[in-house]
This record gives structure tokens, C-alpha cells and sequence, in this order.
């Protein structure tokens, strides 16, 4: 999978101290978009997903976490990342947002 970066606390993408996560990869390339550098995919972004399983259960032993924003890039355009990530973090919470 193609992720770009992972922050916490994201605090301007929804609700509380949330985990931000940027995929990689956009057909749609919009006028006006906050993140052309991510229509790309990448090699230096490529990451297993173990790296960012183990990365959720960090922050979110250290951390409270209100919830998670995948954006991007469109996270729908790497839908079986997309999908496992989000089956992974609704253990941690439920309020998963993909702005669209």
C-alpha cells in the first residue's frame, strides 16, 4: 500500500485528537486540490501494512484517539488498503471518516 503520511492529533479533518492517514493515488486530479504531490503513487511511500497496524497500536496505547480521517489522494483508489486499515482501526474506534 501507498500511504504518504500518518499524523496525530489531526484536529481540523472531524471531532477530537483524531489519526490522520494520506493515501497515495488519484485519478480524479481536481482543480483546486490541497494535495496534488499525492495523485502519484510513489515507491517512497510504499509501506507494508504491519508498519502502520503497529503505528495505530502506538499511538493509540499512548493516546487518546477520538477517531480517524483517511484522506489523500482518493483512499477509495487503493480500496483493498482502504478496506483493510479500516477493518483494522474500528477495534480502536468507530468514527472513521473519508472526506470526499
Amino acid at each position: 500500500m501507498y500511504i504518504a503520511r500518518i499524523l496525530y492529533p489531526v484536529e481540523v479533518l472531524g471531532p477530537g485528537k483524531r489519526i490522520g492517514i494520506w493515501f497515495c493515488g488519484c485519478p480524479r486530479r481536481c482543480k483546486g486540490c490541497s494535495n496534488p504531490e499525492l495523485w502519484e503513487f510513489q515507491e517512497r511511500y510504499k509501506v507494508e501494512f504491519s508498519v502502520i497496524k503497529n503505528l495505530m497500536l502506538q499511538i493509540s496505547s499512548q493516546h487518546r484517539v477520538d477517531g480517524f480521517t483517511l484522506t489523500g489522494g482518493d483512499p477509495l483508489y487503493q480500496f483493498e488498503a482502504f478496506r483493510q486499515i479500516v477493518d483494522f482501526v474500528s477495534d480502536i474506534s468507530n468514527d472513521i471518516l473519508e472526506p470526499v
